[in-house]
């Protein structure tokens, strides 16, 4: 048994949401950075980081998933607000960096 992430108040819980999301967005505006400097080193380093906090995000999004019924109508609205942004930044940030990621293996597969 893990233990869990989200605290047990309704608010907590979505600003703990959101303070991941904000950790993994800024992990993967970092991701970009390293792939437009070709930082191999760093990429992998950053990777890493990466790869915990999005571990964390999603063992929190599932408690969060199944704790959606007991929170309807418990939560500030400016916070599922904040949280929905946060979550489509994050999205496109991913979608931008896994296309880039494919661009580079396309050519280094050509020219390997």
């Amino acid at each position: 048994m893990t233990d869990k992430i989200l605290p047990d108040g309704p608010d907590e819980a979505v600003q703990k949401m959101i303070d991941l999301t904000q950790e993994c967005l800024a992990l993967a505006v970092s991701e970009d950075e390293k792939i437009t400097r070709n930082d191999m080193v760093q990429f992998a380093v950053n990777d890493e980081n990466k790869g915990r906090a999005f571990a964390m995000y999603e063992q929190a999004a599932g408690e969060f998933h199944e704790r959606m019924d007991s929170l309807q109508g418990k939560v500030n609205p400016t916070l599922i607000t904040e949280l929905q942004r946060l979550q489509l930044q994050l999205r496109e940030q991913a979608e931008n960096n896994n296309m880039r990621l494919e661009q580079i293996e396309g050519l280094i597969q050509k020219d390997g």
